[in-house]
This record gives C-alpha cells, sequence and structure tokens, in this order.
C-alpha cells in the first residue's frame, strides 16, 4: 500500500473511483465538481492511494486561510476496493497531513449517512446532521476533528 500526492495524470483513475460510488455515495451530479476541484485545488492538497500499482482510493483535505477552516474532502475507495483497509490508512493518513499543515481553530468534515459511522470510529465528533444537505435524500453529517 503506497499513498502520494495526486497528480494530474491521475485523474481518470479518480473519476473512476468516483464513478464506482455512484448513486451509493455520490450523485452523479457531482462529477463535475469533483473533476473541477481536482483541476484546480488539488496541488499538494490531494492524495491517492495505490495497491500493486492500481489506484484504489484518493482523498484531500482543505484549508481555507481566510476563514479559519480545514477539513477533510472528497474521501473515497473504489466500490471494489471496499472492507480491506484502504479508507482507514487513507483517512490517518489525510488527518496527519492536516494536522501537520493546518493551523486553524475549526476543522470539519462533511459525510453522508453511508460513511458517517465510519468517521465515527475514526475519533470524528458528530456535531449537525442536515437533511437534504447533500442532495434530496441524503442527509449531511457534519463532523468535528478533534
Amino acid at each position: 500500500m503506497v499513498i502520494r500526492n495526486y497528480s494530474p495524470c491521475l485523474k481518470s483513475d479518480c473519476l473512476a473511483i468516483f464513478d464506482s460510488n455512484v448513486p451509493q455515495l455520490y450523485r452523479s451530479s457531482e462529477r463535475e465538481e469533483f473533476s473541477h476541484w481536482l483541476d484546480f485545488n488539488a496541488k499538494d492538497q490531494f492524495y491517492v492511494l495505490s495497491e500493486k500499482n492500481e489506484i484504489v482510493a484518493c482523498g484531500g483535505i482543505y484549508i481555507n486561510l481566510s476563514s479559519g477552516s480545514a477539513g477533510l474532502v472528497w474521501g473515497m475507495v473504489g466500490s471494489e476496493h471496499y472492507g480491506k483497509g484502504y479508507a482507514q490508512a487513507l483517512t490517518t493518513y489525510r488527518l496527519q497531513q492536516l494536522l501537520e499543515k493546518a493551523t486553524c481553530h475549526s476543522m470539519r468534515i462533511s459525510a453522508s449517512l453511508h460513511t458517517s459511522k465510519f468517521y465515527k470510529k475514526c475519533g470524528l465528533k458528530q456535531v449537525y446532521i442536515k437533511k437534504d444537505g447533500l442532495a434530496p435524500g441524503l442527509d449531511r453529517y457534519d463532523f468535528v476533528i478533534p
């Protein structure tokens, strides 16, 4: 298992991971937003996890100095690779990166019902639920990073 920085040549791999999680975790309408984020925000803040030279997971962090906030963003594992520890490894890595790079007081993550139990197991504290907050029928669960 290897975690490294994202590069634009890996965009199609990351989009394939996204596609494998539609409609369970993401809505197809979010693909354009993710693609745009990769093009304009992924530099030095997005990571890929590979196993045997195959990209199996990806995810990033965000740090917004003007608002004093930071958190995890766009974390996902290819649906065919669930249950192999990749999500835990990548989340732990991203939390380490966030704690090293961010000096913000507010560190958060938003998730869906499908991933909220995972983030609770990672030690994050749920602080809010917004009905239909991600999409119609997909509530948003907000967590703070201790």
